[in-house]
């Protein structure tokens, strides 16, 4: 992953950072799953403060049965 994100990415620059493929983006955006979005007309970013809060919310310590 890269150091930081710029403050509002496109779903190519984020699925870069988070190393995913970008339709995974989509599945995500579709299933309320992923971090939040903005959508302008048809443009689709993510602050970068959305991501972090996201990322911070999957955090584990433990494997879940």
């Amino acid at each position: 992953m890269n150091d930081r994100l710029p403050p509002f990415s496109s779903p190519k620059t984020l699925a870069a950072y988070l190393e995913v493929p970008v339709s995974t983006l989509g599945n995500w955006r579709t299933t309320g799953v992923g971090p939040v979005y903005s959508k302008m007309s048809n443009l689709v970013r993510y602050a970068d403060t959305d991501v972090y809060a996201w990322l911070e919310s999957t955090k584990q310590n433990r494997t879940l049965r």
